[in-house]
This record gives structure tokens, sequence and C-alpha cells, in this order.
């Protein structure tokens, strides 16, 4: 089930968000920066997005399972790069390590360009570590490289690539009960 994200569920998303920055980057990212990770820190973060909602014209969808687990999450709002020229971006996905390969982020992104689109807005970005290996995840949804640049967060800095989309992804249809984007379907199966 997918339903929109409230502020409430900022400890759940914390605890998703920290599971998923330890399985995904912990093995290229400073060992200090992971050990100093905690949900009460992403909690925080998470809850600004909440208070800042308005100004970000925000979205947060939330996937659970059918006992009511959430399984992922995804924020994103308006680009705050408008310099790069795309309208929407995502500020982030994760889905919990145990639900991973399964569909579910896939499903987040187009959800949030249906939002996006009935906004009119027609093109979205997202950022991601270059290290990480699972940006690639990005491209397999069409998304396509428009910039790098360092972030920096709580004292450490990292390269980041920027995916655009100067088309929205959607769902054309669904195959062994995932769905598919529109532009990356191959053969019979979701790639």
């Amino acid at each position: 089930m997918i339903r929109e994200g409230q502020a409430d569920d900022a400890p759940a998303m914390a605890r998703i968000n920290v599971a998923t920055w330890r399985d995904s980057y912990g093995k290229f990212l400073p060992r200090q920066l992971m050990e100093e990770l905690s949900c009460s820190q992403k909690q925080a973060e998470i809850e600004d997005f909440f208070a800042r909602w308005e100004e970000n014209q925000a979205v947060a969808l939330i996937a659970e399972d059918k006992n009511g687990e959430m399984m992922a999450f995804i924020m994103a709002g308006k680009n705050h790069r408008q310099n790069l020229g795309y309208t929407g971006e995502i500020y982030n996905l994760h889905v919990a390590p145990a639900f991973q390969s399964q569909g579910i982020g896939r499903y987040l992104v187009y959800r949030v360009s249906q939002v996006f689109r009935q906004r009119n807005w027609n093109t979205m970005m997202v950022w991601a570590l270059a290290e990480n290996p699972n940006r690639r995840f990005y491209e397999k949804l069409g998304g396509r490289v428009i910039a790098q640049n360092v972030d920096e967060y709580r004292g450490f800095t990292a390269p980041v690539i920027a995916y655009g989309w100067d088309e929205l992804p959607y769902v054309l249809t669904y195959i062994g009960g995932i769905p598919c984007m529109k532009a990356k379907i191959r053969s019979n199966k979701c790639t």
C-alpha cells in the first residue's frame, strides 16, 4: 500500500534511512560518519522536511506491507537548484534492506512522477552519491547524468552525481505484479 507521509512517520522513516545508509554507504563513506549516524539525527532532518512542507511544495509517500510495516519512503518537491533547469527533485528515496529489489523504489518514483505531472512539473532530478553502486537504479529508470558536484554532510565531503529526466517516467504495464516504467521494458521482464 502507498499512502501520503505525515510528520508522525518521521521516527520510522529515520530508522529506514539509517539502515539503508549503513547497508549501502558503509563500504565507502568514512567509518566515523557511519558511527555518528543516528536515528534521532535523521528524524530531526525528516521533521525539518515536514516543517518546510509548503515552502518546498513537498510530497512524501510511504510504502507499507499488508501488516502496516513501513518498507520504504520517498520525499520530493520543488528543485532546490533551479540553475539546472529541472522543476521537481527527489530529495530522499530509501527502501529498507529487507525489501530491496522488489520494485518498491521504482513504484515510488513513478508515483512522485505522477504528482509532479499533475502539477505541470514536466522534469525532475535527483542527487546520488557517486560511489553508491545503487545509483544505477536511476539510469534504469531513464535518468541521465546532468551534473556532478561535491556534497558536504556533517563535516565530510563526497562526490555526487545528478540524474535528470526531461520526460517523467510512468508505468506502462505490470509484469509479474511489478510496475514497469515505459522506457525500460525489455522482453517480458522489468529492468
